[in-house]
């Protein structure tokens, strides 16, 4: 049973750890798209390729990709400046797929985020 997504990105910028800039890694991401529905774990999205990412990341246990730390904490596209906000019951994927975060800790989420673009964009 499929429980994420892999996706390939490019690292711009290294802030801890030992990664080098340039550098093509794959991430785990805790969504996925199967049977064209979507299945998410705590209202997370998946990236998209026009954002540009802080991303939280630790190891995984196979060493060749990397999982995103806290589900909906360990990622923010700071290309926008757009706030999450908690999806309805009965919406389709099409009305939220431009939002980073749609769970039920939009508070959270949105407070997270600003913290994160002061300190990183």
């Amino acid at each position: 049973m499929k429980m994420a997504s892999k996706s390939e990105v490019q690292i711009k910028r290294v802030y801890g750890g030992d990664l080098a800039e340039g550098q093509m890694i794959d991430i785990y991401e805790p969504a996925f798209f199967q049977d064209d529905v979507f299945d998410t774990m705590e209202g997370y999205n998946l990236m998209n390729e026009e954002g540009e990412y802080v991303l939280f990341l630790r190891g995984t246990s196979d060493g060749d990709a990397f999982a995103i730390i806290g589900m909906y904490q360990g990622k923010y596209d700071i290309s926008t400046s757009k706030l999450a906000r908690q999806a309805q019951n009965g919406e389709k994927y099409q009305d939220v797929a431009d939002l980073e975060y749609f769970g039920d800790n939009v508070k959270h989420f949105n407070e997270r985020k600003q913290e994160v673009l002061k300190k990183y964009k």
